[in-house]
């Protein structure tokens, strides 16, 4: 999952229930001090929302827990890689690859047993 498909899952769920309390995105807007353009773009999934507005959200959708709002799986963030020089010849971009690996691989660890 995404970010942009976070936004479109929280747009869902938010659209979802407000329609099985049979309020319209008006009253929603309304309730949670939004404008109606607001809840309209929350639900489409184009605004990005924060914890502040989530909170209102479930507070005028009537929730008891804000994770009937929110997607339990963590968006995943696209990889950033660096070029490596071109003055590096196969065999030294190999172990710089496999330096880079094994670093990802005990700071995963260490963030486990902390």
């Amino acid at each position: 999952m995404e970010m942009q498909d976070l936004y479109a899952a929280l747009g869902r769920r938010v659209a979802e229930r407000r329609k099985a309390i049979g309020i319209t995105q008006g009253t929603l807007a309304a309730r949670s001090d939004f404008t109606r353009a607001t809840v309209a773009s929350i639900e489409a999934g184009r605004q990005r929302v924060t914890l502040e507005q989530l909170y209102a959200l479930g507070s005028a959708l009537d929730l008891g827990d804000l994770s009937e709002l929110i997607p339990l799986e963590f968006p995943q963030r696209k990889a950033s890689s660096v070029p490596l020089g071109s003055d590096l010849n196969s065999i030294q971009a190999a172990q710089v690859r496999d330096a880079v690996r094994i670093a990802l691989e005990s700071a995963r660890g260490a963030r486990r047993r902390a």
